[in-house]
Order: structure tokens, then sequence, then C-alpha cells
């Protein structure tokens, strides 16, 4: 007989376990005892000739149970268990039962963290942001507004839901998804503050786009590395000053204009952007972070004789824009990588 590929082997293993992974759900057993829900849905898997792979990850979609708890161990029970948790999450942002304070009746603070863990163990290479589009796009008929609802009142969520779908109005998916995302945002940066990173390097690239959150992780590792660099400090000065100068302006997406360079200090910071730009977004796409840091010392010189000696909101207005321009150029050397500027070297 033929070999069965291999990928169409885990699609169907992934598929057939999230068919199955809540069938036990209506079992008179799990009725009973509760705490056997997935332990229940691999045994009856097992004993109705499902393979293995499909009654593992029947029980692997409901962990990690609790903080710290056992990870996932085949991949697909991992995808099983980031889809399950993530569409929990959404479903309760989306019908406004959001955790206040100490309340968190549905745990999804701790849904959240297990789905930061799985991704960052398997090293999942996956953009939050798109997940939780996908999450909305599938709920979306059912995100509802659900000031009234009190969570407490409920004994499950598929209760709290009906009650909230008697709501009339819609809620706004793009809340939903900015509330899901800053969410997720605080259980990274509490994840890895638990692990002894230090809080600037973590706000300096969380301040960037974070959403794979493998990459995010790597890059706050490479700051951490780069930050016994000689000229890590000077260079967080430097780069501060320009975060500051352009804090609230914006200066649109158009380049500087090397004709309207008065002083050399201009040309010159300029001369060092071209230079080093293509070199950054080599180390960038490679993954090499801390070349990215590294590259970016070189040019704190001109960035120091260039607040030095150029007025930038000079009353020119085009002097003035193109001066701005050229150091909203200069921030974009770094913008997507971290936020130097929120280091405290």
């Amino acid at each position: 007989s033929k070999a069965v590929d291999p990928g169409l082997y885990s699609k169907f293993v992934v598929g057939r376990a999230a068919m199955l992974c809540k069938a036990d759900l209506t079992s008179g057993m799990v009725g009973e005892f509760p705490k056997l829900q997935g332990t229940m849905g691999a045994t009856y898997a097992k004993r109705n000739d499902e393979v293995p792979e499909v009654a593992a990850a029947i029980y692997e979609h409901y962990l990690p149970v609790s903080s710290g708890g056992a990870l996932p161990a085949s991949v697909p029970g991992a995808i099983i268990s980031i889809a399950d948790k993530l569409d929990t999450i959404t479903g309760c942002f989306g019908v406004g039962l959001i955790p206040t304070g100490a309340q968190d009746p549905y745990a999804l603070r701790r849904q959240a963290l297990g789905i930061i863990a799985i991704v960052l163990d398997k090293g999942f290479t996956l953009r939050l942001d798109a997940l939780v589009d996908r999450a909305i796009d599938i709920l979306k008929p059912k995100l509802t507004a659900a000031s009234a609802v009190v969570p407490e009142k409920f004994n499950s969520i598929s209760e709290a839901f009906k009650a909230a779908k008697q709501q009339v109005a819609t809620r706004d998916t793009s809340t939903v998804k900015n509330n899901v995302i800053e969410f997720f945002k605080e259980r990274l940066k509490n994840q890895l503050l638990s692990t002894g990173l230090p809080f600037d390097s973590i706000d300096a690239v969380l301040s960037a786009p974070w959403f794979d959150m493998v990459d995010a992780v790597k890059r706050v590792k490479a700051l951490e590395r780069f930050k016994k660099h000689p000229a890590c400090p000077s260079l967080v000065t430097a780069f501060k000053r320009v975060s500051n100068i352009l804090k609230g302006i914006d200066a649109g997406d158009a380049p500087p204009q090397p004709s309207l360079f008065v002083e050399p200090e201009e040309r010159a910071l300029y001369e060092a952007w071209r230079e080093v730009a293509p070199v950054t977004e080599g180390y960038w796409k490679s993954g090499e972070y801390e070349r990215v840091f590294k590259a970016l010392a070189s040019i704190k010189d001109r960035i120091d004789g260039f607040f030095d000696r150029v007025m930038v909101m000079d009353k020119d207005e085009k002097l003035r824009r193109n001066r701005l321009a050229l150091l909203t150029s200069v921030r974009g050397l770094y913008s997507k990588t971290a936020d130097l500027s929120r280091l405290s070297a």
C-alpha cells in the first residue's frame, strides 16, 4: 500500500480531533465528574478505534489545566488547544464578559497564559493579531453587547453567552480585537517578567510589533545582550531625543529631500541613514537582532551632531517638515524591532 502523506495525515488528525474533542461533555461520566473531561474523551476515542494521535489530541487540548501545568506534547493537541482557548477568550470579550480586577470567573487569564506557553514551547510562528481576526470573523454574528450580563449569575460560559445574545446592540469588532490583543499583551508582559527579564527591555519590544510572540521573546533577549555594548547608554539617549521630538507629530510617509538640507549635519545624518538602513533590514529579516542594534550604534555620533547644530522646529515650514521626515526615517530603523527610547540605560 502507498504511504500516507504526513502533511495530509496531520490535517486529518487535527480535523478529526477538533470534531470529537468536546463529545465527552455530553456523557454522563463527565456530567458527574467534570474533571474527567478530555480524559474520558480520549478513552472513548480509543474504544471507538480512533487512531492514537486523535485520542491524544482530544486529551491534550485541555492542557494546561493550571498555571505552569503540563503542555500538549503533540502538535495537533497544541493547535486545538490554542484554537479552543482563543475561541473562548474572543467569545467572552465579544459579549462583554471581560475580567476585571480579581474577577475572572471563566479563567480567561489562565487560558491566555496557556496559549502563550504553548506557542513559546512549540516555537510556533504565528501572528496573534491574525488569529484574533479569524476568531472574530467566525464569531461575528454572536458578538453582542452584554453590559447587563453578570458572569457570577451563570453556571457556565454557554449560559452567559445565551443571556448576552439577548442584548440587541452589536459590538464593534475593532474594539473587541483591541481589547483581546491588549489582554494578551499584559499576560505576555507578566509572563516574561516572571522569568527574570527586565521591564524596560520587555516594554521596548512590546512597544514595537510583537504579535509573533516567539520572535518578540527573541528580540527581548537580544536587547538584553546588547545592553552590555559600550555604546548602548549613549545610543539610547540619542534615540530618546529622536522619539521625544516626534512625539505627537505625524510627519507623514514622505522621505526627506536632500535638496532642502541646509546644515552639513543634516546631510551627514541622511547619509548615515541610507548606509545603515539596508544593513539593519537584512539583519532584521534574518532575525539577527543583536546585530541590528550594533549597526544602529554606528550612527549615534551623527544623531548627536544633528541635534547639536540643527534647529528641527525651524520657522520655515519646508525645512521643518523635511527635518521631521529625516528623524522619522531614523526612527524607522529601530521602531519595528524595539522602541529603544523606552530603555532605562
